[in-house]
């Protein structure tokens, strides 16, 4: 649906993807997607750095596989954004296993985000609300479990109403400019 659907691209950073990204510029997509464990690059390769550069310049914010596989992010995730700073880069699955190098390293940069789909508990506690988006690309279990595991995020972490309702719309509506 229109309204509650929003389209991502998903490229290789090693073929023609400036077609693929105006082609789906032009059908509505809102933002990139990126999986360098799926398709073997690194983060802060110059491919990449480029890719990323078009979205930022298209208004995308980047999603980057960052769960199962990925090796250490921190560093790669500092050169992407010293390439390019005004990037908005989402990290899926909370940097799961990176999550706390990640935070370590850029939590001063207002462009990082961290997804809740398959994170950890004690990762969302950690992390400031602000920096959340509730993340549909859950790739084991249901979205009940996905809600609570939020829910209980918020609870613990002492989070307000808002901050709550940031995460689980609120500031991706945000960041795509809805």
């Amino acid at each position: 649906h229109v309204s509650r659907l929003v389209p991502f691209r998903r490229v290789d950073p090693y073929t023609d993807w400036q077609v693929a990204m105006a082609r789906a510029a032009r059908g509505g997509a809102r933002g990139l997607k990126l999986h360098p464990v799926a398709q073997r690059f690194a983060p802060e390769a110059p491919e990449v750095i480029a890719c990323v550069a078009a979205a930022t310049a298209h208004g995308w914010p980047v999603l980057i596989h960052a769960g199962f596989g990925a090796r250490s992010l921190a560093q790669p995730l500092q050169a992407l954004l010293a390439a390019v700073p005004d990037a908005r880069v989402i990290l899926a699955h909370g940097a799961r296993g990176d999550a706390r190098a990640v935070r370590d390293v850029l939590a001063d940069h207002p462009g990082i985000w961290f997804d809740t789909s398959l994170a950890v508990l004690m990762d969302l506690v950690d992390l400031p609300p602000e920096r959340l988006l509730f993340g549909s690309d859950r790739p084991y279990g249901d979205y009940a479990t996905a809600l609570q595991l939020v829910a209980l995020a918020s609870r613990i972490a002492g989070w307000s109403e808002d901050q709550t309702r940031g995460v689980l719309a609120g500031h991706f509506e945000t960041l795509i400019g809805s």
